[in-house]
This record gives C-alpha cells, structure tokens and sequence, in this order.
C-alpha cells in the first residue's frame, strides 16, 4: 500500500530538523522546521492548482504545533494559502495563542 502524502512530508520534515538538531542546536532545528513548514504549505498551494496529491489540514497544524508557526503564518501570506477556510484559520491561531502563552510563561521562569 502506498504511503499517503502527509506522512511522507512529515517523515522528510522529521529528518531534516533532526539534522538541523545535531549540525545547529535547537535554533536550527527551528529555523528548519519553520522552513520545512513554510514549504510545505507551497507544495500544497502548488499541489491544490494542479489537482494533485494534497498535504492534509491535520498535518499542516501539527507541523505549525511542533514549532512551525512562523513558517505557517509566513506561508500563508506569501502563498494565500488556507485563508478563507475559517475553521483552519481558527486552530492555526489556538496553536500560535497557546504557543506564544507558552514562550511568556517560560521566558518568566
């Protein structure tokens, strides 16, 4: 049976930050996981123009609560990706409240 999209894009993501890890710290598995992020919303973007295989919904919000917001809230500016699905837009922004509520209460340690 062949492997769905989603988890391959997830499994390529996983290996990169992992490198990213190991070569650059924990910022530089960020930043990869945002880039990583960031790219897949245009593999989506490009997929949904061509009629393609698809990233699903579920896998773009784990990727954003994994650490990937800014690449997916970059993404969906460059790209216009996911904007006028309300139901997206409002678990994205519950993962960015609860992360940035997150970010304050450990930067207050």
């Amino acid at each position: 049976m062949r492997e769905p999209f989603s988890t391959w894009m997830i499994t390529v993501t996983a290996v990169l930050v992992l490198t990213a890890w190991l070569l650059a710290g924990l910022r530089g598995a960020f930043i990869a996981l945002g880039l990583a992020t960031f790219a897949c919303y245009g593999i989506d973007k490009w997929q949904a123009r061509r009629d393609g295989r698809r990233i699903s919904e579920t896998t773009l919000h784990i990727l954003a609560l994994c650490g990937g917001t800014p690449g997916a809230a970059l993404g969906q500016i460059v790209f216009r990706h996911k904007t006028q699905k309300r139901e997206f837009r409002l678990v994205f922004f519950a993962i960015a409240a609860m992360q940035a509520v997150a970010l304050t209460v450990w930067g207050f340690r």
